[in-house]
């Protein structure tokens, strides 16, 4: 047996090819010009974001902020992009949590307007009954006001007492802008759940800055005048 074993263990040796290892592979030394932070390859995307982002659009003259129940920033954004709307709408309704910051004192960027507006939301338009309507805007009364245009809101123990639209509806049926994270029921809109949207326009803060950039000379001075668009009592 052992002698067999012998044998076998002869007859893999003989039958088995040795296959070389590989010569050890040589690199070229080449000096990359880059940090950790931004690594070489990165740079030129990083440059021309850069250039992209930091570019002034306009200057605020007292800057801009949120707040409730009317804001600068508010009613700049919701004029804005209701004054670009070929749709004939009625109105616009912001949700507040969906600003996340303000326009300092001064020069404006395009990157600026992201910082306002991170979110990858587009605008909708829904068409409402007026008591659908009404149910809408109580949900943030309840909260004690939302960014709006295109109407004036009185809102009384955080329920809406008054509305006065700026346009003149059409067999009393309220045609509405509203972002799709509302329209899909976020932030308490249920009552939006199921409703056939008219219209999709473009990611928020695009349509923002489309319409900065055909309305509003970079070299000019934008000073917001807050309203009593919404009142509260």
């Amino acid at each position: 047996m052992k002698q067999i074993g012998i044998w076998i263990g002869l007859f893999f040796l003989v039958g088995c090819k040795v296959i070389p290892s590989p010569p050890a592979a040589t690199y070229s030394q080449v000096k990359i010009q880059g940090t950790e932070s931004n690594p070489a390859w990165l740079i030129p995307y990083k440059m021309k974001i850069d250039s992209t982002m930091g570019r002034f659009i306009f200057k605020t003259a007292s800057g801009m902020s949120k707040g409730l129940p009317v804001s600068k920033m508010g009613i700049f954004l919701c004029d804005l992009l209701l004054s670009g709307d070929s749709l004939n709408g009625n109105a616009i309704l912001l949700n507040e949590g969906g600003i996340r910051s303000s326009f300092v004192k001064g020069q404006v960027t395009a990157g600026n307007v992201f910082e306002v507006l991170p979110f990858d939301n587009r605008m909708v338009l829904i068409e409402l009954d007026s008591m659908d309507f009404i149910v809408l805007l109580d949900v943030f009364a309840k909260k004690g006001g939302t960014p709006v245009g295109g109407f004036e809101w009185g809102i009384a123990d955080k329920k809406t007492e008054s509305v006065r639209f700026k346009k003149s509806l059409e067999q009393n049926k309220v045609r509405v802008w509203v972002n799709d994270y509302m329209a899909q029921g976020g932030d308490q809109c249920s009552v939006l759940i199921g409703k056939p949207w008219k219209s999709e326009g473009p990611l928020i803060r695009d349509a923002v800055l489309e319409r900065i950039q055909k309305t509003i000379p970079s070299d000019s001075v934008v000073d917001v005048q807050v309203d009593q668009r919404i009142l509260v009592r």
